[in-house]
């Protein structure tokens, strides 16, 4: 087996891995998250805004929301209403 068939069956698991991720978002919220390649899947995940609604989802209706710390880093805090 040679390096290409390496990096091809590395690449494909990875697209697994997305994938399910993808699905297993889409079972949670509703909201289809692109999975086909890496830079628009961390893209669509970026901002946090989807994994505040499986947080609220998970986590018996809670309303969560994303709250920028230091720049680039956010916070997932509760929403206080």
């Amino acid at each position: 087996m040679g390096s290409k068939d390496l990096s091809a069956g590395k690449q494909q698991c990875m697209t697994d891995k997305r994938r399910q991720a993808a699905e297993f978002i889409k079972s949670v919220t509703g909201q289809d998250v692109p999975y086909s390649n890496d830079l628009n899947f961390r893209q669509a995940l970026r901002d946090g805004t989807i994994l505040c609604k499986v947080l609220g989802k998970l986590l018996h209706g809670k309303q969560y929301q994303v709250r920028a710390l230091h720049g680039y880093c956010p916070a997932i805090v509760p929403r206080l209403s």
